[in-house]
């Protein structure tokens, strides 16, 4: 989709940029989303996994 975000980039800056002048685009939410996002790719056991290169 146009404004999703990769595994990968998720520990990037500014992750936010191509959708902060949008209408509908809610910095606060967007930012407890990342947040939450970031905790799950640190927990222990492994519970948040990228997709595999092959997956679609």
């Amino acid at each position: 989709m146009k404004f999703d975000i990769d595994v990968s980039q998720i520990w990037g800056d500014d992750l936010d940029a191509p959708m902060r002048d949008l209408p509908w685009f809610d910095a606060q939410d967007f930012a407890e989303a990342v947040e939450r996002a970031r905790q799950r790719a640190t927990e222990q056991p492994l519970s948040f996994r990228p997709p595999l290169s092959d997956e679609r």
